[in-house]
């Protein structure tokens, strides 16, 4: 039987290991959101001006103060449709098309088969599963690239086996797989083609003789 102290001694390093953890993820947070506010300080000042409009005048205040920044916007993208998209739009297309990518990413995975197994015994029982990791996310209007970990047992050709598929499940154009570094590869998802849009199509014309 195992004795209390060392029950002891386990909890406690269990206690200590999860607190670490903790610590860490607070800390990558708060990283994260002072680097998006230094890139883009625009939603960091509206929260600043709706948190003292609550915190000095009330909830009455907080609310006009949202709806003056809403109008605020709307004429700015109305007016200065290049500008709203630099300052505005831009910056928060990664955070915004991140967090939903982020969200729906294991699922996605899982379910197309980028998912590694390991077997033990002679049954060849299930004793573990890893999914492809998901780690950074660059996003432009146009382009999404998302940076895949391949856990020992997936190859690169088995992520380009389930381009169609993922496209399909991401609502995206096309999906494309472009090598990186050993173990990581970038998933590139082409939501639309800006250079269609771009390039206007010449309209024929008729002479007359």
């Amino acid at each position: 039987m195992t004795s209390k102290p060392a029950q002891t001694d386990s909890l406690v390093d269990d206690l200590i290991e999860g607190l670490l953890e903790i610590i860490a993820t607070v800390a990558l947070l708060a990283w994260r959101l002072l680097a998006a506010a230094a890139g883009n300080p625009i939603p960091l000042l509206c929260a600043a001006g709706v948190w003292a409009a609550f915190h000095w005048h009330g909830r009455i205040a907080a609310v006009a103060v949202c709806a003056g920044l809403v109008v605020a916007l709307l004429i700015w993208r109305a007016t200065m449709p290049g500008s709203f998209s630099r300052a505005v739009a831009l910056p928060a297309v990664p955070s915004t098309w991140g967090g939903l990518y982020r969200m729906r990413w294991s699922h996605v995975a899982a379910r197309h088969g980028l998912v590694a197994h390991s077997y033990a015994g002679q049954s060849g029982s299930q004793v573990d599963r890893e999914v492809a990791g998901l780690g950074r996310i660059k996003a432009t209007p146009g382009l999404l690239r998302l940076k895949v970990r391949l856990p020992t047992g997936l190859t690169t050709g088995d992520v380009e086996a389930a381009c169609e598929s993922l496209a399909h499940a991401f609502r995206v154009r096309e999906c494309r797989v472009v090598a990186d570094r050993p173990g990581f590869v970038w998933l590139e998802l082409h939501r639309r083609d800006l250079l269609a849009a771009m390039v206007q199509p010449l309209r024929s014309v008729t002479m007359s003789t």
